[in-house]
């Protein structure tokens, strides 16, 4: 559960696509390795990508890491930028039912003050 709320709030920025091709093309130091690998048990989806990646060939996997890479900041971007006009609107609702209350209330005591 907690890291479906850092992936949607944007605080956890997913794997490095540098170090996820260096892992790819076995680039990596041994403790390197590992560190990635611990990295990578944190998020399943993120296992599940690298396991799809090391069958693609060598050539379509920088070009697909980056492709991935891009896809998701602009999902990220159109989500943050949705995110305050919704909240604006729940705003504006509230305040629309405020000032209909007020006027109403107001309404109902002029009435009162001219029967009495």
């Amino acid at each position: 559960m907690k890291e479906n709320n850092e992936h949607h709030t944007g605080q956890k920025k997913g794997l490095d696509p540098q170090k996820l091709q260096q892992y790819l093309n076995k680039e990596m130091s041994e403790m390197e390795q590992n560190a990635f690998e611990m990295e990578m048990e944190a998020d399943a989806f993120s296992q599940d990508a690298v396991e799809g990646l090391q069958m693609m060939s060598q050539d379509n996997i920088a070009s697909s890491i980056q492709m991935l890479h891009h896809k998701l900041h602009q999902e990220t971007r159109k989500r943050k930028k949705r995110k305050p006009l919704i909240a604006g609107f729940s705003n504006i609702y509230t305040s629309i039912i405020i000032i209909l209350i007020i006027a109403i209330v107001t309404f109902l005591l002029v009435i009162k003050l001219r029967s009495a």
